[in-house]
C-alpha cells in the first residue's frame, strides 16, 4: 500500500530508477523480517492422514488408493485449471494497468499526483472500509 506513494516521492524528488530498486529491496527485506518475527505465532502444520486411515476409503492389502490412471486424470484437471487461472489473472491485472494509463492520459497533472499514486487508493479504501 505504501509502495505507490514511495514511487511517487522517488519520481518527484530524485528521478532515480536505482533508488526505486533499493526501496523495493528494502521493502522485501522488511517483509521477510516481519515473517520471521511472526513465525512463532503460526500454527504447526498437521501431518497428512495415512492411506488406511482415510474415512470411506478401503485400500486392498498392498495396493495404493489411486493408480496411474487416477493420477493422470488429476494432472489433466490441474493443467486445465491452470490454463483458466492464467487467463483470469492476466485480464485481472490488465485492469490496474489500464487505469494507470487512464490516469496518465486523462487526469489533471499535478507534480505530486502522478499515475502511480492512484494505485494507492484501492488498497487504502479496502483496508479502511472493511474495518
Amino acid at each position: 500500500m505504501i509502495a505507490p506513494l514511495l514511487a511517487t516521492m522517488n519520481s518527484v524528488l530524485f528521478h532515480s530508477y536505482t533508488l526505486s530498486f533499493w526501496i523495493s529491496a528494502a521493502g522485501l527485506l522488511l517483509a521477510l523480517l516481519v515473517l520471521a518475527a511472526g513465525e512463532k505465532h503460526l500454527p504447526e502444520a498437521k501431518q497428512p492422514l495415512a492411506a488406511d486411515s482415510v474415512p470411506g476409503k478401503q485400500a486392498a492389502a498392498g495396493s495404493p488408493i489411486s493408480g496411474p490412471r487416477e493420477d493422470t486424470r488429476r494432472m489433466v484437471t490441474l493443467l486445465g485449471l491452470f490454463a483458466i487461472v492464467i487467463f483470469f489473472w492476466v485480464s485481472f491485472y490488465q485492469n490496474g494497468f489500464a487505469l494507470t494509463l487512464f490516469a496518465e492520459r486523462s487526469t489533471a497533472r499535478l507534480e505530486w499526483l502522478r499515475p502511480e499514486t492512484y494505485q494507492f487508493f484501492e488498497p487504502f479504501f479496502i483496508l479502511v472500509l472493511t474495518r
